[in-house]
């Protein structure tokens, strides 16, 4: 199910840095490099903690959106 921005349950839960839910929705086969209308992952928009396990469950840190670097350029 997707919101009306093209986000995903993970998405949302990222973005609040909600790592149970995240944790869960990642357990239950939430696709972790889903993109939502703006092309951004769930690991785009993730909190500091929720972003250490979506980084854990191998998100792509390579991935950019139409505004933001890679994460990983991000980091050095």
């Amino acid at each position: 199910m997707h919101s009306q921005l093209g986000r995903t349950a993970l998405h949302w839960q990222a973005a609040s840095d909600n790592v149970n839910a995240v944790k869960t929705l990642l357990d239950k086969g939430a696709k972790i490099e889903a993109r939502d209308a703006d092309s951004n992952t769930a690991a785009l928009l993730a909190g500091q903690n929720a972003l250490a396990l979506l980084v854990e469950r191998k998100a792509d840190l390579s991935a950019t959106n139409q505004v933001q670097p890679a994460l990983l350029h991000l980091s050095r």
